[in-house]
């Protein structure tokens, strides 16, 4: 069942709508996974047919007269082994800069988000293959290949993003949200993020003290209860300056449940740790949380934590080894 036609004021036996909610968390919680694997798979997608287009491009094109083979035509298969390493280093620098997380709506940022990580990437691989003298890459196809694989990885995710979309329109991975608080910001940016599934957010209703038409859930008193009925995800509170301490008093009390926040900049001062600002169609906000890292993501982070400290540490066995000599020839014991 969609999220956005479950009714808030009460049409559903409480019951009954809890059902539903486990229901739509649990489908959530797959689809979460998925899509970054799906991602994930594109990428490498993406990274081959670049540099097999590559490939092509230098030595069975018209290239191959502008820029002559000096030392014959190298086979395919060592380009083609070269990116299961190219593959990996480019999929860390994705993940460093955090392309498997949330995704911007704006294309041209979806767009960029590619070229900065393919390009960090390329300058990775050119430093490494500065070192390896084993086999003679062609620097020509490695730019080729950063062309392509520009093209080829964001034509891909584009493709994925409109799966992704279909889900965020259906409110299967949105993430649920409350705003606490009745303030014009907060109806505008209520009405915002109604219009525009992509962000990933879908506000059920508002927390108020005052009578409001719009869905009210109940009274800012009963936050903690509401955020635990409606199984939500997030609270975005839109209270004036001097509602600082009921704010700071319901995210220290409400730790364990692993909520997200969104807040007004009005009140910038007293939350600034582990956060986040930002904008959502031109309403600035702050946005902070202990939401833990789901899915691909966690085993994606320790995959990458082990690597890069097996690698450090043969990386720097070579100094240690050289020190400890250093040390027993220098000294008797």
């Amino acid at each position: 069942m969609d999220p956005e036609n479950i009714k808030i004021e009460g049409d559903l036996p409480q019951s009954r709508l809890k059902v539903v909610l486990k229901a739509n968390r649990r489908s959530g919680r797959l689809v979460r996974y998925l899509i970054p694997i799906l991602y994930l798979f594109g990428d490498v997608v993406g990274i081959f047919s670049g540099f097999y287009l590559a490939y092509r491009a230098r030595f069975f094109s018209g290239l191959v007269r502008l820029f002559p083979i000096e030392h014959g035509l190298p086979g395919l298969s060592i380009y083609l082994y070269a990116v299961i390493f190219v593959s990996a280093i480019w999929l860390f620098m994705f993940s460093i800069f955090g392309h498997y997380k949330r995704r911007s709506p704006s294309a041209f940022d979806r767009f960029y988000e590619t070229i900065r990580g393919v390009t960090a990437g390329t300058f990775l691989i050119l430093a490494t293959t500065f070192f390896y003298r084993e086999e003679s890459f062609s620097r020509i196809v490695l730019g080729l290949a950063w062309l392509a694989s520009i093209l080829a990885i964001w034509i891909i995710r584009e493709l994925i993003y409109e799966i992704e979309k279909y889900f965020l329109r259906k409110g299967v991975i949105s993430k649920r949200a409350v705003i606490a608080g009745d303030g014009e910001r907060g109806i505008e940016l209520y009405n915002r993020l109604l219009a525009q599934p992509a962000w990933g957010i879908l506000p059920v209703g508002f927390v108020s003290d005052n009578k409001i038409s719009l869905p009210c859930l109940g009274r800012l008193t009963d936050l903690d209860k509401i955020v635990k009925a409606q199984a939500l995800d997030m609270v975005i509170f839109n209270l004036p300056v001097e509602s600082q301490e009921f704010i700071v008093d319901f995210v220290m009390k409400s730790e364990n449940l692993r909520l997200e926040y969104m807040i007004s900049p009005d009140i910038l001062g007293m939350m600034t740790f582990n956060s986040e600002s930002g904008h959502i169609e031109g309403i600035p906000v702050l946005r902070w949380g202990n939401t833990p890292i789901e899915g691909y993501a966690r085993l994606v982070k320790r995959l990458f934590d082990t690597a890069l400290s097996s690698l450090g540490i043969i990386g720097l066995s070579p100094i240690f080894v050289a020190t400890a000599l250093a040390v027993k020839l220098d000294t008797p014991g």
